[in-house]
């Protein structure tokens, strides 16, 4: 007799045998897009560490100018691998790779491991293999990536990638974070593997999924990762509504209570955040974690939220101005600002900071009031002020981490 977790693959696949890949009449959602345009890349490596050595994949990146094979935006950018569900293909799951791609990360997904026969171990090592061969790309100078990739990666997967992916670390110990949307259970085990896995890992579910149901699959994984972790459970939701539209999943699961667009937008709103932490040390991040951000969405009814990660009760006090976070206030931190808001720079270690107007948000008015300050006598950043250090004045959901001010 089958094993729980594999039932449903072997449904799946009866069904796709009789119906296709997808159900007539699917509606695609709504893209989801960040900061950057976005470019994209179809490549072909070959891995001799592989069963099947030769991999077809599809990169997205961010970009200056939208495309196939658009120069990449100055990075470096770190690079997250995403393995497909079962039966479901590695491009049915354009919006949340795009809103990855174009909030500043290079993304790779590989056409492998389809059909009835899966290998889901080697499954993990193909997502591997996908991070070395782009980790090579930033040597090679005839590449579009050279020099442009980050040395920090990332990986996660829907379903039978999501649960491949908590099999990486075991195969590739340098992988830096791990997610999963509606991970399921492997062959060896996920759940077993987490046990072992100290790095930051988050998982997002449906709580209406009625084929890798949570109480066997998700909420397990969640428990066995040791390190840093967030498992977000979204309220209604699926187990195939993670993919831009209908698919054969969809015919042998539970619809659930809320839209595809809903289910996509709540898992794009916090996955590129956990990312954001996990790999760029973005502690603005937080309030998507632990903080006002998933709180609002908990008490609206949207999800349930448990991480083992806790937001600092008390801010750092910080000079206003001080983007750099380095004790002064100069040119170079209008500088930094205006890479930071236009051109993929790295995020201020104190957002209160960089807020130097304390409107709550962080935009250009900062840098013009900052540049009128330092060169035209125009007056000085709002409290605490550029010259001591000093507590926010203003409730708002910026966060501060400074270390010029202990």
């Amino acid at each position: 007799m089958l094993s729980r977790p594999r039932r449903w693959m072997t449904l799946a696949g009866l069904v796709f045998l009789l119906t296709g890949s997808s159900t007539a009449g699917a509606q695609s959602t709504p893209a989801v897009t960040g900061t950057f345009d976005l470019g994209e890349l179809d490549v072909t490596f070959t891995d001799p560490g592989l069963a099947t050595p030769v991999v077809d994949a599809r990169i997205y990146y961010p970009s200056n100018g939208a495309g196939s094979g658009a120069p990449i935006a100055p990075g470096p950018w770190p690079v997250i691998a995403f393995g497909h569900g079962f039966f479901i293909g590695h491009l049915d799951y354009d919006n949340i790779l795009h809103a990855l791609a174009t909030a500043g990360y290079i993304v790779i997904t590989p056409d492998v491991q389809n059909g009835f026969t899966v290998n889901h171990e080697e499954f993990a090592r193909e997502l591997a293999a996908c991070i070395d061969y782009l980790m090579a790309e930033n040597l090679s100078t005839v590449s579009l990536f050279f020099q442009e990739v980050d040395s920090m990666s990332g990986v996660f997967g829907h379903s039978m990638g999501g649960g491949a992916s908590a099999l990486v670390p075991s195969v590739y110990p340098d992988i830096d974070a791990v997610s999963g949307l509606a991970a399921a259970e492997t062959n060896p085990s996920a759940i077993t593997a987490l046990g072992s896995y100290s790095d930051p890992y988050q998982m997002i579910s449906g709580s209406s999924d009625s084929t890798a149901p949570e109480i066997d699959h998700q909420i397990p994984m969640y428990e066995a990762a040791i390190g840093m972790k967030q498992w977000i459970s979204i309220l209604g939701g699926a187990h195939c509504k993670f993919t831009d539209e209908s698919t054969v999943c969809d015919l042998v699961s539970s619809a659930g209570s809320v839209t595809r667009e809903f289910q996509i937008e709540i898992t794009v709103k916090y996955l590129v955040p956990f990312f954001d932490y996990a790999l760029k040390a973005d502690s603005n991040a937080l309030t998507f974690i632990c903080g006002d951000t998933i709180d609002a969405d908990v008490a609206a009814g949207h999800l349930l939220n448990s991480t083992t990660v806790r937001c600092p009760e008390v801010p750092s006090d910080f000079r206003r101005g001080d983007v750099s976070d380095d004790g002064s206030v100069e040119i170079s931190d209008a500088v930094n600002l205006l890479q930071h808001l236009f051109a993929g720079g790295s995020e201020p270690a104190c957002a209160d900071a960089a807020d130097v107007d304390d409107g709550g948000t962080l935009g250009v008015a900062d840098v013009i009031v900052l540049l009128s300050y330092l060169f035209v006598s125009g007056p000085p950043p709002s409290a605490p002020g550029s010259v001591s250090c000093g507590s926010d004045p203003t409730a708002d959901g910026l966060l501060c981490v400074s270390a010029a001010c202990p």
